[in-house]
């Protein structure tokens, strides 16, 4: 059926930018082509790429006040992605109303140490750009909440399983790391400045 055209080149071809409105669906699936293919999720927001191979996708919140997404396991929200207008969160849920046995990270600066940054390049990466970051199954063995799969994984035909790393789950651990490092400088600061008092009275009774 054509709207706005004689030729329609679908089972529904709207030509002339068309405003879609519904009161009650919650969800779309499929696609149109214009300039843009959307997907409208009732009045909360879009979904929508350029109708090209190359094309972006874009996500739309029709509402400031509420996030991107939301990602949730059983009855809780544990993380959104979420903006200001000016930047993008990405936020995992931390309210203390949901921990328990709440204790300080005890021993971060041996555990850093056994860490191994690496630099390399991606195998499929063309550019074969040189980064810094780690490599999964050595994290693993630290950390291993900020790791998920296990090495040398395959799928039931052989494939592999990639190991993936959320880098940011290392931040308590790094930041506790600095927290000891800093206190040990302190301590041996407090102790060369009693060696230098100790050293400048020695000094003065040998002098007389």
């Amino acid at each position: 059926m054509g709207i706005g055209t004689i030729n329609p080149g679908a089972m529904l071809h709207v030509k002339g930018g068309p405003i879609l409105a519904s009161d009650n669906d919650n969800y779309a699936s499929g696609s149109w082509s214009s300039t843009w293919n959307r997907a409208f999720l009732s009045q909360v927001g879009y979904i929508w790429s350029t109708a090209n191979s190359t094309s972006n996708l874009y996500l739309h919140q029709v509402n400031p006040g509420y996030p991107f997404v939301y990602f949730g396991y059983g009855n809780s929200s544990v993380g959104s992605i979420s903006t200001n207008g000016s930047t993008v969160s990405y936020n995992t849920t931390s309210d203390y109303r949901l921990k328990e046995h709440v204790q300080p990270v005890a021993g971060a600066l041996a555990r850093v140490a056994l860490l191994k940054p690496s630099r390399f390049d991606f195998i499929a990466d063309p550019s074969h750009t040189t980064v810094d970051g780690f490599i999964a199954h050595e994290v693993q063995q630290v950390a291993p909440y900020a790791v998920t799969g296990k090495k040398d994984a395959v799928d039931a035909k052989g494939r592999p399983v990639y190991q993936q790393m959320d880098y940011g789950r290392l931040t308590p651990l790094l930041t506790a790391a600095i927290q000891e490092q800093q206190a040990e400088i302190r301590k041996l600061r407090a102790d060369n400045d009693n060696l230098r008092v100790r050293l400048d009275r020695l000094e003065a009774t040998r002098s007389r």
